[in-house]
């Protein structure tokens, strides 16, 4: 859980997927499916995913496609 966060994080400060993988070790389809998945809904964290989720949609990052 700790990497998916990671990679969240990451891809919220305007990191390139490229960047996120090599700081985070997973293939560019791992940290793909992860944004993807957290974007659109697929799977929940707790209550940190929650407020990511809402500061997310507040400020959209050029890595949100």
């Amino acid at each position: 859980m700790n990497k998916i966060r990671q990679i969240l994080r990451m891809s919220h400060q305007g990191r390139s997927i490229m960047s996120i993988t090599v700081q985070s070790g997973c293939s560019r389809n791992t940290v793909r499916k992860y944004i993807s998945a957290f974007i659109h809904g697929d799977f929940r964290m707790e209550l940190q995913g929650e407020y990511m989720r809402k500061k997310w949609n507040q400020e959209p990052s050029k890595n949100h496609s």
